[in-house]
C-alpha cells in the first residue's frame, strides 16, 4: 500500500510538536482541537505507527514521531515556499533587522534564507545586538524589526509575542556567598536590564552587586559562572552544564517575553511579510 502524506496533516503534527499539546496548536493554526487531533491521528493511520504518547495529561513524541518530524519540517518548508514564489506580488524594498544572541540560535537564519530566496528583490541586512541596545536602535530608525527579550510590564500593544522565558539566578555548583552583603556579578551588558532590576531589588535586601565581568555571548556568561567568578541572571533555556539554579534566597526575578517590535506602529508591507514568516515559524505558546 502506497503511503501519502499531506502537508496539512504534517503541518499539524510540527505544531503540536513546537507547541508540546493539541490545545496550543490549534490556536497556533486557528483550528479547532478535533480538527488537529483528526489530523494528527490520519498521519498515524496512514504510517501505522503512533506518533504521540499521551502520559499525564502532556504529549510524549515516539521515535517514530521524530525521524517523521524531521521530514515534516522540510516538507512544510519547501511547500511554504513553492506557494509564496508563486503567489507573491512583487515586493522589493530594504529591511534592517536586529536580533539578540539568544534567538540567533532558534531558527531564525532558517527564515531569512527562505525570505532571501523568496523576495530575491528585497535587501535584507542583519545585526546581532542586546535588548537594550536594539530598543535604542528602533526609536532612533536605525533598524525596521527587532527580535528582543524584554520585561512583561515593557510590552507594547503592537509587539508580536514570540515566546516567554523565565529568568533565574545561575551559580557553578560549589559557589559559596562571600558573607559580606555584596554579590559578584556577571552581566552581559554595563546597563543591562537584568542588571539594573538585580541592583534594585537587592538594595532592599540591604545586599549590593559587585560587577566582576560584562560579556556579550551567553556561552561567556555561561563560562563565567560555572568557573565560580560570580552569579548571572539567564534564561532557563540557556541554563549550561556546569551552571545551576542558585541555592542560597534571592528576590525571583520576573519572566521575559520575546518579542518582534518594528520600529513604528503601522510598518511597510515588507516589514509586515517578514515579521509574520518569523512570527510563524518562532511562535511557541509556552505561558
Amino acid at each position: 500500500m502506497k503511503i501519502r502524506l499531506d502537508i496539512e496533516s504534517l503541518r499539524a503534527m510540527k505544531a503540536v510538536a513546537t507547541a508540546g499539546s493539541v490545545t496550543r496548536a490549534a490556536v497556533k493554526l486557528n483550528l479547532t482541537q478535533s480538527a488537529v487531533s483528526h489530523k494528527i491521528k490520519r498521519l498515524e493511520e496512514r504510517i501505522g505507527r503512533p506518533i504521540f504518547l499521551r502520559t499525564d495529561g502532556s504529549l510524549i513524541i515516539t521515535e517514530d514521531g521524530a525521524h517523521l518530524l524531521n521530514y515534516a519540517e522540510r516538507l512544510v518548508g519547501v511547500h511554504d515556499e513553492a506557494v509564496a514564489l508563486f503567489s507573491r506580488n512583487e515586493l522589493s524594498g530594504h529591511i534592517r533587522l536586529g536580533v539578540t544572541q539568544d534567538v540567533t540560535g532558534s531558527g531564525i537564519a532558517r527564515v531569512l534564507a527562505r525570505f532571501s530566496m523568496v523576495y530575491p528583490n528585497v535587501s535584507l541586512v542583519s545585526r546581532v545586538a542586546h535588548s537594550l541596545i536594539l530598543n535604542n536602535q528602533l526609536r532612533r530608525g536605525e533598524i525596521d524589526l527587532a527580535l528582543m527579550q524584554l520585561f512583561e510590564e515593557e510590552l507594547l500593544e503592537e509587539d508580536r509575542i514570540l515566546w516567554w522565558d523565565d529568568v533565574i539566578w545561575a551559580q557553578s555548583e560549589d559557589f559559596e556567598e562571600a558573607g559580606n552583603g555584596s554579590l559578584p556579578f556577571i552581566a552581559f551588558h554595563e546597563r543591562c536590564f537584568y542588571r539594573t532590576w538585580a541592583a534594585e531589588v537587592l538594595n532592599d535586601t540591604r545586599r549590593s552587586l559587585s560587577l566582576v565581568l560584562v560579556c556579550p555571548s551567553v556561552e561567556g556568561v555561561a563560562d563565567a559562572v560555572r568557573s565560580g567568578l560570580g552569579l548571572a541572571l539567564i534564561n532557563r533555556r540557556n541554563l549550561r552544564p556546569g551552571c545551576v539554579e542558585a541555592g542560597i534566597a534571592l528576590p525571583k526575578p520576573p519572566r521575559v517575553v520575546y518579542v518582534a517590535r518594528s520600529a513604528i506602529p503601522n510598518p511597510s508591507e515588507i516589514v509586515v511579510t517578514l515579521r509574520d514568516a518569523i512570527e510563524d515559524e518562532l511562535l511557541e505558546s509556552t505561558t
